[in-house]
Formats: C-alpha cells, sequence, structure tokens
C-alpha cells in the first residue's frame, strides 16, 4: 500500500482528459452500475427509511454497483445511528459518529464536493423501483 494522496479514478481521468494510456491499470476491475436494492427486512423501520432515502440519491449519481452493497448498508446504518439522540454520547464520539457518516456518503457522490467527483449516469441510468415511495420510503417510517 502506498502513502501519499487517494489516486484519481481512471473513468474521472478519462472524463477529465488526464488519461495516459501508460500508466492505466489493465487489472482494474469495471463492474457495471446497478440500481440499489430494496432494504433487507434485518434493518428497523428508522434504517429502512434512510435506506430509501439515500437509493434514490445514490440512484440518481449512478455510482452504485452490486459490489457496493456492505458499503451502502454500512452508510445507512452510520447515518442512522448520526441521526439518533447524541446527547447521552461524549461530544468527542459523537463528532467522530458524524464523520464516520460524512464519509460513507462522500463514497456514494452524496455531498458537493464528492458529487464533482462522480461521474453522473446521465440518461441511461437504471430504474429505480423504489422512486415511487419518496424519501420516507413505504413503511411509513
Amino acid at each position: 500500500m502506498r502513502g501519499g494522496h487517494n489516486r484519481k479514478p481512471t473513468a474521472l481521468k478519462a472524463m477529465a482528459g488526464t488519461l495516459d494510456a501508460r500508466r492505466v491499470n489493465t487489472g482494474e476491475p469495471v463492474l457495471d452500475r446497478a440500481v440499489v436494492p430494496p432494504p433487507p427486512k434485518s434493518l428497523g423501520p428508522g434504517e429502512r427509511a434512510i435506506w430509501v432515502e439515500l437509493a434514490a440519491q445514490v440512484d440518481a449519481t449512478g455510482c452504485y454497483t452490486f459490489s457496493d452493497y456492505t458499503s451502502f448498508r454500512l452508510a445507512v446504518k452510520s447515518v442512522a445511528m448520526a441521526d439518533s439522540d447524541l446527547s447521552d454520547m461524549p461530544a468527542t464520539a459523537a463528532v467522530r459518529l458524524m464523520q464516520v457518516a460524512s464519509s460513507f456518503l462522500q463514497r456514494f457522490g452524496l455531498d458537493p464536493a464528492s458529487r464533482a467527483r462522480v461521474m453522473s449516469a446521465g440518461k441511461d441510468a437504471p430504474k429505480n423501483d423504489l422512486a415511487e415511495f419518496g424519501p420516507g420510503g413505504g413503511d411509513g417510517g
């Protein structure tokens, strides 16, 4: 593992016109875009609502792939924890929890700075079956 700054994804280099064919990682996996699946039944009502809300936003960016399931599930859990009552938690722990949630959201392009780095799906974005439920989801909570 190399130190230093995080490397720019190959797709972003290609879009910016800075891709150097001699330095391309030929072993880099190329994954197809997918829609975020429905929330797992093991999540509570609050987590399911957050799942549906974030799924609609992530699907709009077109950056979700089938291999992102675990990261997306952790993102939902961390956002749910950050949205809960943090008054019983030490301030440093609450701040760290908010940082973790923010970090997961950045991975899916859900903040202004990272959104600029995520390649948008455009017109060929896959259909989101959960969009009809809106941000609150269809489970009433």
